[in-house]
């Protein structure tokens, strides 16, 4: 008997479930919607010797059965098994490849499992072992997750967890004794069927326990971190991945979580200081620099406007605004900005390089050269990093309509070919930032310089040694340690010293503005190291393009979807992903192309089908775009952007009425007066003055409304657009 419980121990050990992606996973709620697999750590036999092996453990299966049979009458025990090890035949340790089986050959698994371990468990004799039947209590609770079936799976465990351990009545004692033998396994299910069903505190109980019982159990550890971060405690759950990536340095998931955590951080931080320091200039231009960071070009102009009025001399400011009027397509106001920022701070890298552009618009190369030069030598490390971000869409497109033509002096230059390889999107712009460091021109920088104010690459190693090797230091020399380390690049030594700051001066808004920064550089470090351990998993680059499109990093978002979807090419979502990142950046055709792709893939997407029909709006293409409009407002969650594109498709089809009853339905939804607008337009076409007469002046009471809430910090904004036409040289 002690040899066939043994063996039945092992068996059901071997039971590995894991979630297939798209399938079976927990959301992340609090940092992102990413979908993170759930891996079981337990053994599994695999490799050339699996089928000898299993041969073996057949026969003692076998002989074993007859013993158990013999004394128990438990044959049945075989056919439990036999269902454990069918799911995990196929399925390889720390594989990170879409599942090849679909999900209904998958569920009819673990419905086959659920059966047989219902069945052991109704035909098992009153004196099987309790340790036995906990694990077949486990393992059935496990294939009910799989299943999505949590109520069901929790009902499984409760004759394994106690009663008394949901009550906090008892003392922790008497609950202790209780909790000894229950298996790690059943720890981890319940606490992932309560993360499922939203039932947090409780969920980190049992994860929490879990580890009390098995420290090395990293399911329970990641979605511990989970349940945190869901919950709001994010520095909490930060620790939890941290710990995992120190046990398990090599796996990617750790530090996908641990990146993700990070950038929440970052952008509660961020977010916060808003209000925080509502009466901080330092304070609202973090906020504004998160919008201008996320592609809200606009927002960030009207912000960092409003508070230019308020403090004129604010360092930094200038260079952000200038940048987010560049991304508007304001390139000589922009300029403007840039230089005076360089008056401010002559060292500002973000100034030189938008100067850079606004001088190639204008054809100024011997301009673009200095300033490259100039920025590649003060800050080699600097320009990586703002090389690693696109340039300006305005530039960009005149690049790729051949509207630049560099000169040759540029174009046969160091700095020439890095920028070329810039606007191509190239490889090549790597070699940005290795031409040499200029040495530091002041013998000693002052580590009473002005908080915010750029040195050079070599004086910020200068200064940072001399602050290092202080036993105390004053608040501002901690504030432009914690600014040192991070333009050095050395994010965890930032993230330290700018809680140092916070320590002695919690209000201080410089050192959340260092602590802000620094979380978003180490989860932009914890992605790169993503996909330098997995890259040749789909699924890896398809979690880092969903973050750096969230970021509104396009270019890289592009990249990761292209890279996943080498690897595979039939998955729909990869193909709805990158179509989508094509869409938001106005590349029609190929946004076109893709979606097409997903469609034939899966052809219920309503997604899919809401932005093809809205890319053939914006190429004119009205016919093709109605159809696939008419089907996405089935979706709810697309039905007004729908109805408003398929409204205008209609209208320029000559069918005005129908055009009218589809945009009827959304008019309780108009904000702004947009669909009053195009009411009014319908009627009049119709003929119906009195109708459009009154759309007309709904339409003008919501957009003066709205209006009204933005003219504040619309004002500086709108008088960039007049200048665009007033300065000579363009």
């Amino acid at each position: 008997m002690a040899t066939a419980i043994r063996w039945v121990t092992a068996a059901l050990a071997s039971l590995r479930v894991r979630t297939i992606l798209g399938k079976s996973n927990w959301r992340f709620a609090s940092c992102s919607d990413a979908q993170v697999p759930v891996r079981f750590n337990v053994p599994r036999i695999r490799g050339p010797k699996a089928s000898r092996a299993w041969f073996r453990i057949w026969i003692l299966t076998m002989w074993s059965a007859v013993r158990l049979r013999l004394r128990y009458g438990f044959v049945s025990v075989i056919v439990g098994l036999v269902a454990a090890c069918c799911l995990t035949r196929g399925q390889s340790a720390g594989e990170n490849q879409p599942n090849p089986l679909s999900d209904d050959r998958q569920n009819k698994q673990y419905e086959t499992a659920v059966s047989q371990y219902e069945h052991l468990l109704a035909t098992a004799p009153d004196r099987t072992p309790g340790s036995a039947l906990f694990g077949v209590r486990t393992q059935l609770a496990t294939a009910l997750f799989m299943l999505h079936r949590y109520d069901d799976s929790l009902h499984a465990l409760e004759p394994v967890v106690p009663a008394n351990w949901k009550s906090s009545s008892h003392s922790p004692s008497q609950t202790a004794s209780n909790l000894v033998g229950i298996p790690a396994q059943a720890w981890v299910v319940q606490g992932l069927d309560y993360l499922e069903l939203n039932r947090l505190r409780e969920a980190i109980r049992s994860l929490r326990q879990a580890l009390a019982v098995n420290a090395n159990s990293g399911t329970a550890r990641l979605a511990l971190g989970d349940a945190l971060a869901r919950g709001g405690q994010l520095r909490e759950a930060l620790r939890e991945y941290q710990e995992q990536v120190r046990r398990a340095p090599t796996l990617s998931d750790p530090w996908y979580k641990l990146g993700l955590a990070h950038s929440a951080l970052a952008g509660r931080l961020a977010g916060d200081a808003g209000e925080k320091f509502r009466d901080s200039v330092v304070g609202q231009q973090l906020a504004a620099e998160k919008l201008l960071e996320t592609g809200r070009s606009l927002d960030a102009a009207r912000a960092l406007s409003r508070l230019l009025r308020q403090a004129p001399a604010a360092l930094q400011l200038h260079a952000d605004l200038g940048a987010a009027l560049l991304g508007l397509g304001y390139a000589k106001s922009a300029e403007g900005h840039f230089r005076q920022e360089l008056l401010r701070d002559p060292d500002c890298p973000l100034a030189r390089l938008g100067l850079a552009q606004t001088a190639a618009l204008r054809g100024d190369w011997d301009e673009v050269l200095v300033q490259l030069q100039q920025l590649d030598n003060l800050h080699p490390r600097e320009t990586m990093l703002l090389m690693d971000s696109p340039p300006a869409g305005v530039v960009r497109q005149a690049w790729t309509e051949g509207k630049m033509h560099a000169s040759e002096g540029f174009a046969t230059s160091r700095v020439g070919a890095i920028w070329k390889a810039w606007l191509s999107d190239s490889d090549l712009v790597q070699v940005a930032g290795k031409g040499g460091t200029a040495a530091c021109t002041k013998s000693s920088p002052k580590s009473s310089t002005p908080a915010g104010l750029w040195l050079s690459q070599a004086c910020y190693r200068l200064l940072r040694s001399k602050l290092r090797a202080k036993r105390s230091l004053l608040r501002a020399e901690k504030i432009k340690l914690a600014e040192a380390e991070f333009r050095l690049g050395d994010y965890a030594g930032a993230l330290r010293a700018a809680e140092n700051v916070l320590r002695s001066d919690p209000e201080q808004p410089w050192g959340t503005y260092w602590l802000t920064k620094a979380h978003s550089a180490l989860a932009t470090d914890c992605f790169v190291r993503v996909g330098t351990l997995n890259p040749d998993s789909p699924r890896v680059h398809q979690m880092l393009a969903k973050h750096y499109a969230g970021w509104a990093d396009y270019s890289k978002a592009k990249t990761e979807y292209l890279a996943a979807l080498r690897l595979a090419p039939g998955l729909p979502d990869l193909h709805l992903g990158l179509a989508t990142v094509y869409w938001r950046t106005a590349e029609w055709p190929q946004a076109q192309k893709e979606l097409e792709r997903t469609l034939e893939l899966a052809p219920g997407s309503a997604v899919a089908r809401y932005e093809l029909g809205n890319t053939y709006v914006q190429q004119r293409q009205w016919d093709s775009a109605v159809p696939h409009l008419r089907q996405a407002l089935a979706d709810s969650s697309l039905a007004f952007g729908a109805r408003l594109d398929l409204s205008k498709a209609e209208s320029e089809m000559g069918q005005t009425r129908q055009a009218l009853e589809d945009l009827l339905p959304i008019a309780s939804e108009d904000k702004d007066g947009e669909v009053h607008f195009r009411i009014a337009k319908l009627y009049r076409k119709l003929g119906d003055s009195a109708h459009a007469q009154g759309a007309l002046e709904i339409f003008k009471q919501l957009s003066a409304a709205a209006q009204r809430a933005s003219d504040s910090d619309l004002d500086l904004v709108e008088s960039e657009r007049g200048k665009e036409t007033k300065q000579p040289g363009w």
